[in-house]
């Protein structure tokens, strides 16, 4: 993803998740940030999105403080 160092200097992570993406908040906008070489960046969705996977535990993994607020 064109936008990958923006989104991990700028963004907001939000979540280390147990996969190969973190997910990170940029300009009001959900991206999974490939941790593993072979997967690519991509835009998630909004936050609302990612609030109703984590709460159903379909998302997993280690939340920061800023995400465990924003997810709330």
């Amino acid at each position: 993803m064109y936008r990958e160092h923006e989104v991990r200097k700028k963004g907001t992570l939000l979540l280390k998740a147990d996969g190969n993406w973190d997910y990170y908040l940029y300009n009001n906008t959900v991206y999974s940030i490939a941790t593993d070489e072979q997967c690519d960046d991509g835009y998630f969705g909004d936050i609302t999105h990612i609030r109703k996977l984590v709460k159903n535990g379909v998302l997993t993994g280690m939340m920061t403080s800023i995400g465990n607020e924003l997810l709330k």
